[in-house]
């Protein structure tokens, strides 16, 4: 029996020392940790002229915006995991701007985008998200297990998200 026990120990070690090897983290991933709207802007802009990722951005606290929204406007893959938290717009301005190209993906995860409105004009869609290439195919939104909620659009388009041209929205 004591055979036994020390038979399953040893596999099980041996099978969580081969799941730890066999998942490294990717080559250049960049994962940053974000509590105030400072950072969150600081991070998401520094990321968009980072060419090694994917880019990981991790909410520790929720987040009112005061000073306009934050843009992420890289050529890498960028996933925001909220952690259950959230970015708001404080009723005054749009939450999150991903002007991308074809090819790259925002991911948004476990967030609350709440109180957002897009700015009056030409750009008024997207009060929450708003993805946009200026005309040319535009990249990828995914959203999982999350919360778009309380935004307004001033425009046509969009209050919550907007995914123009040519773009994908995935909303899990």
């Amino acid at each position: 029996m004591r055979r036994l026990g020390q038979l399953l120990v040893g596999m099980t070690l041996f099978f969580v020392a081969i799941s730890v090897v066999a998942d490294p983290p990717e080559a250049g991933a960049t994962d940053t940790s974000v509590g105030t709207e400072a950072e969150l802007k600081a991070a998401l802009t520094d990321l968009s002229s980072d060419v090694n990722g994917p880019h990981l951005v991790t909410l520790t606290a929720d987040i009112t915006l005061t000073t306009g929204h934050a843009v992420y406007s890289g050529t890498q893959d960028l996933t925001i995991d909220g952690n259950g938290y959230s970015v708001s717009g404080n009723n005054a301005s749009r939450v999150l701007y991903f002007p991308i190209l074809d090819g790259v993906t925002v991911t948004l995860q476990n967030i609350i985008v709440e109180d957002g409105k897009s700015p009056s004009g030409s750009g008024g869609y997207g009060g929450g998200i708003a993805v946009n290439a200026f005309g040319a195919d535009g990249g990828d939104l995914v959203v999982i297990n999350s919360i778009v909620r309380n935004n307004v659009s001033t425009g046509n388009d969009g209050g919550g998200i907007c995914v123009p041209y040519e773009g994908c929205l995935l909303y899990t």
